[in-house]
């Protein structure tokens, strides 16, 4: 029986994506029917042109081509796969920037052997290998960080606790890929149905906009009505003696009772528009000051960046995953990014932008922890770091935790 196999064109390299070893048994399978001079004679055929493979193939010499052991040996070592080697550090510090989006949860991806998987089950594969590379597979270690930055709809089904890597990376393979589908449903659902609420919102607003500029147009018309009230009132004194001046009096009086109408209105308009504050002390600017130097801000190097991991895990361990960032619990700065209050961007940690246009993708932001913390300093000192304060209020809305700088 005669089996057809592809072979793809061999070029090495860079780019190459085939696998020299993929390659050679796609050539031997194709050439089972032929004997090992045949292979020898057209081996050739199947490099790509003016490629590195070519170049290698017609350097050899004649005495190295007269044994297709021998030549296949040579292939192997010529075109060996090499793996970049990876310190414990940069393990560690991918571990934690691993994420898996949403959209991505529902697709297929290509495994380390070529093979078409979903993507959930090849990160697992890669968080092992990561986890063994940083030397604590054997641990426990990072494992709830992992939990915590996957997608909810992967999360809530392997949330718990986990001995080793081992055992949380086969809970994580182990997903049945209909529960996540059902549940990547059911929040795009949700998602729908808060864009419906948001846009109810919006539509809302604006009529109360709209409202409010009626509500102004006449209070201004009230203002005018008044001072044309009075005016009246006083022609009237002038006419009628006292009697006139107690007409003249009543005049005014109406009219400052429309002022006072449209002055009502505009202290429930203020009411409504005011938040509640919490105002920023001199003791607790001082405090935050203080907590600026607390976290030596490393460089980017490799020590550098491991110190930033220890520094993670340490405040991870200090305040829990969830816990909140605040002037008692300063978050670690990225190294290699600018420093705090210098008008540095709060998702890239870099100068020269604003937070608003800020381009770097999402998952190569900085933690949002350190976002918030850096917006509490630049609230707080200023953004040159040396805001005096006399009288200054932050509003609410602008901390998270809504109980004033915390975040």
């Amino acid at each position: 029986m005669v089996v057809t196999v592809s072979i793809d064109e061999f070029a090495g390299g860079k780019k190459e994506k085939q696998k020299a070893r993929g390659f050679i048994k796609a050539f031997n399978r194709g050439t089972e029917e032929k004997n090992d001079a045949h292979r020898l004679l057209v081996f050739g055929n199947y490099l790509a042109v003016d490629s590195e493979a070519e170049k290698w193939w017609d350097e050899l010499t004649t005495a190295e081509k007269v044994d297709w052991p021998t030549v296949q040996a040579a292939f192997l070592v010529k075109f060996k796969e090499t793996k970049k080697a990876r310190s414990v550090a940069d393990c560690e510090e991918a571990l934690l920037r691993k994420r898996l989006t949403t959209e991505e949860l529902i697709t297929q991806v290509k495994d380390a052997d070529g093979d078409l998987e979903w993507a959930h089950v090849v990160m697992a594969d890669e968080l092992l290998e990561l986890a063994e590379g940083a030397g604590f597979s054997k641990s426990e270690n990072l494992i709830r960080t992992v939990i915590g930055n996957l997608p909810r709809a992967l999360k809530e089904k392997v949330a718990g606790a986990y001995a080793d890597w081992a055992a949380f990376t086969t809970a994580l393979k182990s997903v049945d890929m209909a529960a996540i589908l059902a549940s990547v449903q059911g929040l795009a659902e949700d998602k729908e149905c808060r864009a419906k609420q948001d846009e109810k919102i919006a539509a809302q607003e604006a009529r109360r906009a709209e409202q409010d500029e009626k509500i102004r147009a006449l209070t201004a018309l009230v203002s005018s009505l008044k001072l044309s009230g009075g005016g009246g009132g006083g022609s009237g004194s002038g006419g009628g003696g006292s009697g006139g001046s107690s007409g003249g009096g009543g005049g005014g009086s109406g009219g400052g009772g429309g002022g006072g109408g449209g002055g009502g209105g505009g202290r429930a308009g203020g009411s409504r528009a005011q938040q509640a504050r919490v105002p920023l002390t001199k003791e607790l600017q001082d405090k935050i000051r203080k907590a600026v130097g607390v976290l030596a801000h490393h460089p980017d190097t490799v020590e550098g960046r491991k110190a930033y991991v220890e520094q993670l895990k340490a405040w991870e361990e200090k305040h829990g995953i969830d816990g909140w960032v605040s002037e008692d619990a300063p978050f670690p700065l990225k190294p290699g990014t600018a420093g705090v209050c210098c008008g540095e961007c709060f998702k890239c940690g870099a100068t020269g932008h604003r937070f608003l246009d800020c381009v770097v993708a999402g998952e190569k932001q900085l933690k949002r922890k350190e976002q918030v913390w850096r917006g509490v300093c630049a609230r707080a000192l200023g953004f040159d770091g040396k805001k005096v304060l006399e009288t200054w209020w932050i509003d609410m809305e602008e901390s998270e935790n809504e109980s004033g700088l915390s975040a």
